[in-house]
């Protein structure tokens, strides 16, 4: 995550999606880490959860808290 820039103005998204796929690889197994049918299912999965009127809130408010953690860690290194 570190590696999103702030400039980057899909960086929440990228942020989340960035999660998402590490807690289904953790879940899943890491041998599915360069499967393109892996892929192509966590961005539908990331597409729904975007989506959904309930849940992509929460989704924003996550990707917001995952990357004020990232943001803090740069400070701290600077």
């Amino acid at each position: 995550m570190a590696a999103l820039t702030e400039s980057d103005p899909d960086r929440h998204r990228k942020a989340f999606r960035i999660f998402l796929e590490s807690v289904l690889l953790q879940e899943f197994g890491l041998a599915l880490m360069n499967d393109a049918g892996f892929q192509r299912i966590v961005d539908q999965v990331h597409e729904q959860m975007l989506n959904d009127p309930e849940l992509g809130p929460s989704v924003a408010d996550a990707s917001t808290l995952l990357l004020s953690s990232v943001d803090t860690k740069t400070r701290l290194e600077s």
